[in-house]
């Protein structure tokens, strides 16, 4: 291998390296922070939605179709949450920025004793201002992200459902809903809901672009 082979192996292995360490570090970590707070719905106390069985940091409507629950085997951790009916559902508000993208997501399942029969599971989205307002009349953008579908999605099995939303001009404000919707002819069963999640999507080449900025300063010490 020549000088000019080894210089370029060299450079090469210089910018993996650091993107490796910039990542182990935590720059992947900051970037995909969960911006909602009890997104697994670990705190407060079992019971039925809307009414005792809230979870912690959200919040509900309804004529308490859905339950905060700890039953074995249908959950991630050690709660998670079902409906059972579209007259309930729960919602959480976090910050965010005009123009950025967020990834909204929540795991969902159905199992075999019980299964969802004639309704959809729904994740929604919505953004506000807050100098205009939250209340449903202020929403500047209502985006139904993805669904679970009962007639299609596999039962016995965390399905996995989520989509980009982009905030759109003048929100500081995003609303992640959750609930059941489509009702169909006939309908039944329930659906458990766990791991909800928001996060911001990071702009494309930001690590690349810092790690370029390292290995520059690296070979002006080294000059």
């Amino acid at each position: 291998m020549d000088s000019g082979q080894r210089r370029s192996w060299c450079r090469a292995l210089t910018i993996g390296g650091l993107v490796a360490l910039l990542l182990c570090c935590g720059w992947g970590e900051s970037a995909s922070a969960n911006l909602l707070s009890n997104g697994g719905f670990e705190d407060g106390d079992t019971g039925g939605i809307n009414g005792s069985g809230v979870p912690t940091d959200w919040f509900a409507w309804g004529s308490e179709s859905g339950w905060h629950h700890d039953d074995a085997g249908k959950v991630i951790d050690t709660k998670a949450i079902k409906f059972w009916w579209d007259d309930t559902g729960v919602w959480q508000d976090f910050t965010v920025t005009a123009g950025e993208e967020y990834d909204f997501s929540v795991m969902a399942l159905s199992v075999s004793g019980d299964p969802l029969i004639g309704w959809n599971g729904l994740l929604k989205a919505e953004f506000y201002n807050s100098a205009v307002g939250t209340e449903p009349g202020d929403v500047l953008a209502s985006v139904e992200v993805d669904r679970y579908y009962s007639a299609s999605d596999p039962l016995d099995e965390w399905v996995d459902v989520g989509g980009v939303v982009e905030a759109p001009a003048g929100a500081d404000i995003g609303r992640i809903i959750l609930k059941l919707a489509d009702w169909q002819s006939t309908v039944g069963g329930s659906l458990n809901l766990d791991e909800a999640g928001v996060v911001l999507v990071p702009e494309p080449g930001t690590v690349c672009l810092l790690a370029f900025g390292l290995v520059v300063g690296l070979r002006r010490r080294r000059a």
